[in-house]
């Protein structure tokens, strides 16, 4: 299967950082580009195609929400979730009608990215490699 591209925008280098390796470790078909301002994303979006998008609401030069309308003006079938500490139901609000299909909550909803990720990209999880031969005897230290 061909990778997949993935947009992550979010002002804080470190989450961005740690969110953009979980998320390869996690599935080796995603590539995960970075943004860390409205409008950095927003050259990136006209300038390359993703096959998804994760946004923080708040954002340096705009909010989430601004770079979602904007995307989704670009390609309606684009998918988006938005991964924030704001969970206040007018911030999931408007988001939705900036047209998010997920939106999570920052950090505790941290394991439910990369499921997210592949439920709206319409992936399998991965299956592990076939073992062929013998299989290792564990030490008895770890036993």
């Amino acid at each position: 299967m061909k990778s997949k591209s993935i947009l992550y925008v979010d002002s804080d280098p470190d989450f961005c950082f740690y969110v953009k390796n979980m998320i390869e470790r996690c599935d080796e078909r995603f590539r995960v580009t970075l943004a860390r301002s409205a409008a950095d994303a927003i050259k990136l979006l006209k300038a390359k195609v993703f096959d998804l998008l994760l946004l923080d609401y708040c954002l340096d030069s705009g909010t989430g929400a601004d770079v979602c309308r904007i995307s989704k003006a670009q390609d309606r079938s684009l998918p988006v979730i938005f991964y924030s500490v704001l969970g206040r139901d007018v911030d999931r609000k408007n988001a939705a009608v900036a047209g998010a299909d997920t939106y999570l909550s920052k950090p505790e909803d941290i394991g439910r990215i990369v499921p997210s990720i592949r439920q709206l990209l319409g992936i399998e999880r991965m299956e592990p490699l076939p073992f062929h031969g013998r299989r290792p005897r564990m030490p008895s230290a770890i036993l």
